[in-house]
């Protein structure tokens, strides 16, 4: 069987979370970020897709019904699947969902319009990199000038909790985005709405007061990504 050809990105592209990372990283690790996001790997199986989609379903829902939540949830967890793989994908998911339950008053959405996010299109771009951002819910409400906006993005990764200097990063990266969504509602991005929570951690991270420093530097690496990418290799 002929393997398949090594997927490249010719262009620049990072996920927002791993850009926050590659802000705080050491040069090996930054390189190594670089690397996976121009040689992507072919099937990476989505261990807490089903959680977050669930998730993201029932916090936009105004009935937030936690039996439908369970129902969402238990129909995507194909139990037909049988293996080692996809028992611990449920166990997995299934305390992913009861972490996001116990911190659903934290989020603070009563009162608010909820949408539900995870649309792909959702970017930015900076400097000639592509952001993925992919909020996972945008949020409107009132503040003391008028309409403001928000979103919320949901990371699930058990065993490296995100460090306060990175979350920021990640967050001023949410709040930039909802400054310039497609489609803007109309309304003043509220950096207190943008936020990344950390699931398992169970914190929820807010965009910083300083967010226009910190998109200064950005902006500054986003440049040197740019410059560099032509010359990251596979064993670099």
């Amino acid at each position: 069987m002929r393997a398949r050809p090594q997927k490249v990105r010719h262009s620049p592209q990072l996920s927002l979370n791993l850009l926050g990372e590659f802000m705080v990283a050491s040069f090996v690790r930054r390189l190594s970020i670089l690397r996976d996001a121009k040689f992507p790997k072919d099937y990476i199986g989505p261990r807490y897709d089903p959680a977050q989609k669930a998730a993201a379903r029932y916090l936009s829902d105004t009935s937030r019904d936690a039996g439908r939540l369970k129902g969402d949830i238990d129909a995507q967890l194909v139990k037909a699947a049988k293996s080692k793989w996809f028992d611990d994908r449920q166990k997995l998911c299934e305390q992913a969902l009861r972490c996001v339950l116990a911190l659903e008053e934290s989020l603070k959405l009563a009162g608010l319009v909820v949408a539900l996010g995870c649309n792909p299109a959702h970017r930015l771009e900076i400097g000639g990199v592509t952001v993925i951002v992919m909020p996972d819910l945008l949020v409107q409400g009132r503040g003391p000038s008028g309409p403001v906006l928000g979103a919320l993005k949901f990371r699930y990764v058990k065993t490296k909790p995100i460090t306060d200097k990175w979350a920021a990063y990640s967050a001023t990266l949410l709040h930039r985005f909802v400054e310039v969504q497609p489609g803007d509602p109309g309304g003043v991005a509220d950096r207190r709405r943008c936020n990344l929570v950390d699931v398992f951690a169970g914190r929820i991270h807010e965009a910083p007061a300083n967010f226009k420093e910190l998109r200064k530097e950005v902006d500054a690496a986003c440049w040197y990504i740019g410059e560099i990418w032509p010359k990251v290799g596979m064993n670099a």
